[in-house]
């Protein structure tokens, strides 16, 4: 059933999740689906010695959108860190990853830089040049970047928030009742990962626009974060699978507990779509 939700093409923090119908189908979505698998790949094998297979799967993806694929080896390479540390070995595999994500890339490298030579999208001494630039690209000012922020955490908290309270809660139950799993802790990981790309990438940019004065267009808008969406979804089908069992149990031993049970689950799906739904309209 999650499986099923999560295809579903939806605004989320950032971007949009899931499949959009042909007229709206451009390269970062095209390549979203094939992403998945490589994710469940990295949350089953990456403390074995063939992780640099996967990231280079994710640069041959990179040749149909680069910036995912950016956004996507950054936030996996933090991952591995995160998990493993700065032991001898897993900077190695650190290294070995990266590069394969280079070499997966490596068609699009040489299209675009020896055999086009397209020059880099620079900021230019020209005031109203870089003011449709700020309009296009409005992550490239400190108002517009702060505006970026303000209305994905408090305009649409609504895409955020409650997801990242569930997730939270599961975790804390989840380790209480079990104790943190590999699942687990990779996950934090890759929550964890996922936001310092994000925010470390916007503070760079800005850095080097405003303090080191560096007429460089460094990187497409604040996107790496909308891959938070693979950890809520996993822990709503967690949930979904605890409620089933709960329900099953109760169902055996009082039909009412059971049904009543159902229906609030249902009931708060409904009323949180209804609330998602008018604030969009």
């Amino acid at each position: 059933i999650i499986a099923f939700i999560s295809s579903i093409f939806i605004t989320v923090i950032g971007d949009e999740w899931g499949v959009p119908g042909p007229s709206d189908m451009v390269a970062r979505f095209t390549v979203l689906p094939f992403y998945l698998p490589l994710f469940l790949l990295f949350y089953k094998y990456s403390d074995r010695k063939f992780t640099p297979l996967i990231f280079l799967a994710i640069g041959i993806l990179g040749n149909i959108h680069q910036v995912s694929a950016l956004y996507v080896t950054l936030i996996l390479l933090l991952s591995l860190i995160l998990l493993h540390g700065f032991t001898k070995k897993n900077l190695l595999k650190v290294f070995f990853s990266g590069t394969a994500a280079l070499v997966g890339i490596l068609p699009f490298a040489i299209q675009h830089f020896v055999i086009l030579k397209s020059p880099p999208l620079v900021l230019q001494d020209n005031d109203a040049y870089n003011r449709i630039l700020g309009i296009i690209h409005s992550h490239l000012t400190l108002p517009g970047l702060i505006g970026i922020y303000k209305e994905y955490f408090v305009k649409h908290w609504y895409y955020f928030w409650p997801f990242f309270f569930f997730f939270l809660f599961m975790i804390f139950w989840r380790r209480k009742k079990y104790g943190l799993s590999a699942i687990d802790k990779t996950s934090i990981a890759f929550f964890i990962a996922s936001a310092i790309v994000t925010f470390g990438v916007s503070t760079m940019n800005q850095l080097l626009i405003l303090v080191f004065h560096k007429k460089v267009y460094l990187i497409h808008e604040p996107r790496a974060l909308h891959y938070i969406y693979l950890v809520f979804y996993l822990y709503l089908a967690y949930a979904l699978t605890y409620i089933f069992n709960y329900v099953k149990m109760q169902f055996q031993k009082n039909r009412i507990v059971a049904i009543l049970s159902g229906a609030v689950f249902i009931s708060i799906i409904f009323i949180f779509a209804f609330i998602h739904i008018n604030k969009i309209n």
